[in-house]
């Protein structure tokens, strides 16, 4: 067997915010950060579908990461499972690179279907944030170094702001605030966000879904599922 690239991309990208997960090889790859203020999942294929009914324990994601990218170098390289270990090898060299006791990583993420389901159920406010809005928006909240993500309705308009805030969610007099006006409109009163440090999206289109307790920006590969900060409201 050989891990499709696209597959050790996202795992890649996993590694940024969580540092342990569990492969369930034949469904969406799921991972989850240690606060669980970010929980990230992905429909695609992982080049395991001959173990699609063993689960893959993974302890350090970046560790993992680091062997899978040395090996996987090779054109000619190959993994097997070995119960408690994937062997990897590309000729000259090998590694046996053992798995974690599943009991022990018992909860580290939510099972792959419990998250997917909970991604389909409908918003009560959602707009498109296209890939060229989310880079200036990155780069926005980069250059002004702002606490936090938040989202408003202001008379009736829905727009994204990056904003300083203090614990109540009342904003900085003394810092900028970035705002980003999405073009949709909502009946809903709401001021919703998150802190900064878990804007974590790879670039693309995403669909942006708000909700009382938590944001989800469903990609079309990768999506995601944040739980808002305890100052927000939405009625």
């Amino acid at each position: 067997m050989q891990f499709k690239s696209e597959f050790l991309d996202a795992l890649g990208h996993y590694g940024s915010f969580a540092s342990s997960i569990v492969i369930h090889p034949g469904q969406p790859l799921v991972a989850c950060s240690k606060s669980r203020s970010v929980t990230a999942i992905a429909s695609i294929e992982s080049g395991l579908d001959e173990i699609e009914d063993e689960v893959l324990p993974i302890f350090d994601l970046s560790s993992f990461n680091k062997v899978a990218r040395l090996f996987s170098k090779y054109d000619k390289y190959n993994v097997d499972f070995k119960t408690t270990c994937l062997s990897f090898d590309a000729g000259k060299f090998s590694q046996d690179y053992q798995l974690q006791d599943a009991t022990l990583l018992d909860g580290v993420a939510p099972k792959p279907e419990k998250v997917e389901a909970y991604m389909e159920t409908d918003a009560d406010v959602e707009f498109t944030l296209a890939a060229d809005d989310l880079a200036t928006f990155r780069a926005a909240t980069s250059t002004n170094a702002l606490s936090t993500i938040a989202f408003s309705s202001e008379s009736g308009q829905v727009r994204m702001s990056c904003v300083d805030v203090d614990l109540a969610g009342r904003e900085s007099r003394d810092s900028s605030v970035f705002r980003f006006d999405t073009g949709e409109t909502t009946d809903k009163e709401f001021r919703i966000g998150f802190d900064r440090k878990n804007f974590v999206m790879l670039p693309g289109d995403y669909t942006v879904k708000l909700l009382p307790k938590n944001i989800r920006f469903i990609g079309e590969v990768v999506s995601y599922l944040l739980p808002v900060s305890s100052w927000s409201t939405m009625s």
